[in-house]
């Protein structure tokens, strides 16, 4: 996960306006109201609800751009990507190369960090990456235990009619030894008497003598000969002593943490679980709960979506809404969503539209650097990337 960087996801058909600047500027750094320590990771994915415009011809378009403005004398290098109302001049076709899937994979990874260790409660660390190895301070199980409900034996007795000397049952300390021609009642999970080197399951055994109306066990019978140790488990024979339990990089499930309760382990150092925040953009979104749709406007599916996605990864999720596609809107809630989130994921605002201004507000209004504007894939061909720093880096 990232720790000096937040993921910014967005989407669209092309490259957003003003791409071109953004890139020329993309070593500006941030404003200093971003003051956490740690820097920010935007990361943009592609807008399903506008996925239409991935679809459309980049040849067909750069040729229609080529024969109607070869000589435009308005694609000026040093005019403002954010200005907006100059949108004649807006850039025609993408500057971004288009960046194969596993560079750009490569990229987002070649700038994350882990971000800061932290203590928890084994009880509360599903889902997070364990920071450090964790070894067992004791055996397990600590004690001979026999695997089936049986009677414990001396193995060399062999078959035969066996005087039972008492019961020995889960959690209980043995308070009987076994001696040449006896045994030991005793349940799964118990620990072996002294004296008693294996167990026969009750299976293979019949009852000879009983007392009290059944209620104590005299004499039975041993059908099965086995060897010693049969269905005991010894010592140490799940987890030694010492022995490394999980490792570092270790992602907890259920499986993990009942192994850590198992050897007395309480509290646990993992990585610091990164807050994603989730933001859409659009004029045209609405909230899924808007029961009557205005003209030209549709339900916000992506950030749900996405919501879930970050929730099920293990991260804690942070709805950021809607902004609107406008400068005002967007820097304020860029703004706000990084003063509290490790990882920033939007969806729109980074095609070739007139409102399409995300790369420019990310490159010029808050520092980042864009490392890629384009990814080989569809839908989802303006997926762009960029990192901004925080304050004091």
């Amino acid at each position: 996960f990232h720790h000096d960087h937040h993921d910014h996801h967005r989407g669209g058909g092309g490259s957003g306006h003003g791409s071109q600047h953004a890139h020329d500027h993309h070593h500006h750094h941030g404003d200093a109201h971003h003051h956490d320590s740690h820097g920010h990771h935007i990361h943009h994915h592609g807008d399903h609800s506008h996925q239409h415009d991935h679809h459309r011809s980049d040849h067909s378009h750069h040729q229609h751009h080529q024969q109607k403005h070869a000589h435009c004398p308005h694609r000026t290098a040093g005019s403002d990507p954010t200005d907006v109302e100059r949108v004649a001049r807006r850039e025609r076709t993408s500057p971004y190369p288009m960046t194969p899937m596993d560079e750009a994979v490569a990229a987002v990874m070649s700038k994350s960090t882990c971000l800061p260790r932290v203590s928890t409660a084994v009880l509360d660390s599903l889902g997070h990456v364990l920071a450090s190895d964790v070894y067992a301070r004791d055996s397990l199980p600590p004690f001979p235990a026999s695997v089936k409900d049986g009677y414990a034996v001396i193995a060399s007795d062999g078959t035969g009619e066996r005087k039972v000397v008492g019961p020995v049952t889960a959690g209980d300390a043995p308070s009987v030894r076994v001696r040449p021609g006896e045994v030991a009642r005793i349940s799964t999970g118990a620990c072996l008497p002294e004296g008693a080197d294996a167990v026969v399951q009750v299976e293979d055994t019949e009852l000879v003598e009983d007392a009290d109306d059944g209620r104590v066990e005299v004499v039975v019978r041993i059908n099965s000969a086995v060897d010693a140790a049969h269905d005991v488990r010894p010592v140490g024979f799940d987890i030694k002593e010492g022995a490394l339990v999980l490792k570092a990089g270790c992602k907890l499930g259920a499986a993990e943490l009942g192994l850590l309760a198992s050897i007395g382990v309480t509290r646990v150092d993992v990585i610091k679980r990164p807050v994603v925040g989730v933001l859409s953009t659009g004029n045209e979104l609405c909230d899924p709960a808007t029961e009557a749709l205005p003209p030209g406007r549709i339900r916000d599916s992506n950030r749900l979506m996405l919501l879930s996605v970050v929730s099920s990864s293990g991260c804690a999720p942070v709805d950021l809404g809607i902004a609107s596609d406008n400068l005002d809107s967007l820097s304020e809630a860029i703004g706000a969503a990084l003063e509290k989130v490790d990882v920033l994921i939007t969806s729109g605002g980074v095609s070739m539209g007139e409102k399409d201004l995300l790369k420019a507000v990310l490159t010029t209004k808050f520092g980042g650097t864009l490392h890629f504007g384009r990814v080989k894939m569809k839908p989802g061909k303006p997926t762009t990337f960029v990192s901004i720093p925080a304050a004091g880096d």
